[in-house]
């Protein structure tokens, strides 16, 4: 197993607004999955992060785990 500071951040999902990606990433780190949001899309660009898809990254090594956690959320995707 990777130490953190040997991990990588991968994208694992594209939430449509800032609302569900802090849903997610509370979903995820209830189950000791590292989170990071990065804010996206032409909202975020104008100044409306809280509008704009965010996306979702978690470390490469907890990658799998998180899509498996959030597959009923990612019908769509």
């Amino acid at each position: 197993m990777e130490s953190i500071e040997e991990s990588r951040a991968v994208q694992i999902a594209t939430a449509p607004n800032e609302a569900i990606a802090a849903m997610w990433k509370d979903v995820l780190q209830d189950e000791g999955i590292v989170v990071m949001l990065k804010p996206g899309g032409a909202g975020y660009a104008l100044g409306y992060a809280a509008l704009s898809e965010h996306f979702v990254y978690v470390r490469d090594d907890q990658a799998e785990q998180a899509r498996e956690i959030l597959a009923d959320f990612l019908t769509d995707e």
